[in-house]
């Protein structure tokens, strides 16, 4: 599988939930990364927060790219690998399209303790 990176045309593949595999090439516009975690705060007897539980880290990316108007765009859960590292497709929008080309942001997320694999 390609990695997809930001900047040169790039080949976009990605694994759909349904089993079949999807390719297409395309430019990447940008390419945004966010660590996160999910947050619990540890409240005292009065209310006031004196401690606090991070868990399930994870990575999100928000792919910017301009892809032929004619593809699909990856299935919602569908997996797909950025710079080697395989992440699960959240949403995706369709932002203009001119003449053959499209532009879309995808937005994928990648879970620490989760191992995604594709069949590529």
């Amino acid at each position: 599988m390609s990695a997809i990176k930001k900047g040169n045309a790039a080949n976009f593949v990605w694994d759909l939930p349904s089993g079949k595999q999807y390719s297409t090439i395309g430019r990447n516009v940008t390419i945004s990364k966010r660590r996160g975690s999910e947050q619990a705060q540890l409240p005292t007897d009065d209310g006031e927060t004196d401690g606090l539980v991070l868990y399930d880290a994870n990575t999100e990316l928000n792919v910017e790219a301009i892809l032929p108007i004619t593809d699909a765009t990856p299935e919602i859960g569908a997996v797909v690998s950025i710079d080697s590292t395989n992440y699960v497709v959240l949403e995706w929008n369709q932002t203009w399209t001119r003449k053959d080309w499209a532009k879309v942001s995808i937005v994928v997320k990648k879970w620490d303790a989760m191992t995604l694999t594709t069949s590529i």
